[in-house]
């Protein structure tokens, strides 16, 4: 295992490289010219960009050299080094798309093993009719229209407008602190979560109905085996590697499009930063955001190259051994 881990860490560099290289160059291609945003970003670009005479290859090796070291610069907006700009923001983030992620894979098995089951059933048909509409309306809507009805704008207040926690959180003691954050992130992980719901549910759905109809379930059936090990312990199985597949992308996706979510409930995530520094031309932190969700990117990838193995002990991550 650990000789696959590596290897397959020695394939990831070169698509990091790649990406990086893209990042550089879109940085420096985008028009405009964030000293004409603040004068005060002249003195920023001064001590982080290399002079405009020398070569861009040789300007890449040196952001290159940092980004190895984790030293992205500073902000041109404010001068602050852009690695605690991160740190504080990639904690929300990560919390927000993980927890989105458990809801919609710990929502769609079930769902997709029901609809499976009893794809005839009325219940079944209408699962079918609501995650299909669902995944059609743009998240933005949503957030709009939770944020109008369900937090005191044209309906009850029943959950907060925006941010993670109370102004007077921090004197509800522990359980209340967690419980006043949980309360925060129900609108926001609910609105990030049932797109990925019903993508996931529809492909549980596919690959159960395809192992349903193979020959092993036909035996286990004619031995006598019951309904739900058949379900579970035989089909379900065999229909996770399609969803650990798409699990590699879940996450990357989640955190890229926390962007429309965290500007809506006011969350000062990655995508609330990203965001602004788009807006102000701050390429520090653009370049850092994007170098960054690059990677969770290719780690993710291979974390589901290794639950392949968990999923089904058919498939050898390593050679055999000699």
């Amino acid at each position: 295992m650990r000789r696959y881990v590596f290897k397959r860490l020695l394939q990831m560099l070169p698509t990091f490289l790649g990406i990086t290289v893209i990042t550089f160059a879109i940085a420096h291609l985008a028009p405009g010219d964030p000293l004409q945003l603040d004068p005060e970003s002249s003195r920023a670009l001064s001590v982080q960009v290399a002079p405009p005479a020398e070569p861009l290859p040789t300007q890449y090796l040196r952001w290159l050299e940092r980004v190895l070291t984790f030293d992205f610069g500073r902000s041109l907006a404010d001068q602050r080094p852009v690695t605690q700009k991160l740190t504080e923001a990639l904690p929300k983030t990560l919390l927000l798309a993980l927890l989105a992620l458990v809801v919609a894979y710990g929502l769609a098995i079930p769902l997709g093993v029901y609809q499976a089951a009893r794809p005839r059933s009325l219940v079944s048909r209408a699962l079918s009719t609501l995650l299909f509409v669902a995944y059609s309306v743009p998240v933005f809507w949503v957030a709009v229209m939770v944020l109008l009805f369900l937090t005191g704008g044209r309906g009850p207040a029943l959950f907060p407008f925006e941010g993670l926690h109370s102004p007077q959180s921090a004197s509800y003691g522990p359980l209340g602190y967690l419980a006043d954050t949980a309360w925060h992130l129900v609108l926001p992980v609910a609105c990030l979560s049932y797109a990925t719901l019903a993508v996931v549910s529809r492909q549980v759905r596919a690959s159960m109905t395809h192992a349903l109809a193979q020959d092993y379930v036909q035996a286990a059936r004619a031995r006598g085996i019951g309904r739900r090990s058949i379900l579970f312990r035989h089909a379900l199985r065999n229909s996770l590697l399609p969803v650990v597949t798409m699990l590699s992308f879940s996450l990357p996706s989640l955190i890229g499009g926390s962007i429309v979510v965290e500007r809506a409930f006011g969350i000062p995530g990655m995508g609330s930063l990203a965001f602004e520094a788009i807006g102000q031309r701050d390429y520090p932190v653009v370049m850092a955001v994007s170098t960054l969700t690059a990677v969770v990117t290719l780690l993710a990838v291979l974390g589901a190259d290794l639950l392949y193995a968990v999923v089904d002990p058919r498939i050898r991550v390593e050679g055999p051994s000699r």
